[in-house]
């Protein structure tokens, strides 16, 4: 999969010093991860709402389009629509979708910057993952077999090789 000018890499796990949500649950189901690892992805399609109605229309189920922001730590109000749903559909192998609308895109920040070498989405049912991800806009994804559903990337950085 080619990686655009417009990307960038989002780590998200829980904060020790917050307290959790009543119900235990934290977004994109991080609260299930016992270890470091690639829980879900995102991509940003262009016309975000035809690939909404293209994948309700062909059954891929992206849950519900949720308004979303954020203050920057300089003040600046991030407003953005996200697809969601728990549990994350295909147990994360399927991406979610991203609209940034007119906030600035998070990759124009001057973030720091790593390679994005590969990514693999490892799923039992090959035929119905990459149909999924053509839908969604996503088609070029490299699907493989495997027993079950993953996400695998591998990175490069300052430090060197990290795979998740």
């Amino acid at each position: 999969m080619q990686a655009g000018a417009r990307t960038y890499l989002e780590i998200l796990g829980p904060d020790p010093g917050q307290e959790r949500p009543a119900d235990g649950t934290l977004p994109l189901d991080a609260h299930l991860a016992t270890a470091p690892t690639l829980q879900t992805w995102a991509i940003h399609p262009p016309e975000f709402p035809d690939r909404v109605a293209a994948a309700n229309s062909a059954g891929v189920d992206i849950g519900e389009v949720r308004d979303m922001s954020r203050e920057t730590a300089d003040g600046e109000l991030l407003e953005w629509r996200l697809t969601s749903r728990a549990p994350l559909p295909a147990e994360g192998t399927q991406p979610f979708l991203i609209d940034w609308g007119e906030s600035a895109h998070p990759a124009e920040a001057g973030l720091p910057t790593v390679e994005l070498l590969s990514l693999q989405i490892v799923s039992p049912d090959v035929g119905a993952t990459r149909q999924a991800l053509e839908v969604l806009g996503a088609g070029d994804a490299e699907v493989i077999p495997g027993d079950e559903y993953r996400v695998r990337a591998v990175l490069r950085g300052p430090g060197g090789r990290l795979e998740f």
